[in-house]
């Protein structure tokens, strides 16, 4: 039984590695023959991939991430695995346009503010 799993753990990750270097090589021919200048990759979960496209710019995203900040002093931001409470959707021109003001206005929206005693739910999980 023991063997069996090890092969099957094995023929996986053999086959994830396989199969990131046949993505690599599609992406990175698409990249290079279209000269662009930003690759975007979204869901990126181990990085095989992304970290190995030769590009200018690149920005992964994952969805899977849950970032906020925490209400104290100096504000901590925490970083956790997880579904996202609530996403923004801002176009390119809005973000260019991003500024202070903005940020004092709309900070606990854009930067998920929550209050200091969720740490303590968050710590429990752990």
């Amino acid at each position: 039984m023991v063997v069996n799993q090890r092969a099957r753990r094995y023929t996986s990750l053999t086959w994830k590695v396989e199969n990131a270097m046949e993505r690599l090589n599609v992406i990175q021919t698409v990249v290079d023959m279209t000269r662009a200048k930003t690759y975007l990759e979204i869901g990126v979960a181990s990085g095989a991939v992304f970290f190995r496209v030769k590009a200018r710019q690149k920005i992964a995203v994952d969805a899977r991430l849950r970032i906020f900040v925490l209400d104290c002093d100096t504000g901590v931001g925490i970083i956790t695995r997880g579904s996202p409470d609530a996403t923004l959707d801002f176009t390119k021109e809005q973000i260019d346009r991003l500024s202070y003001d903005g940020l004092k206005k709309n900070g606990a929206e854009w930067l998920n503010v929550k209050k200091p005693h969720l740490i303590r739910d968050l710590l429990a999980r752990v």
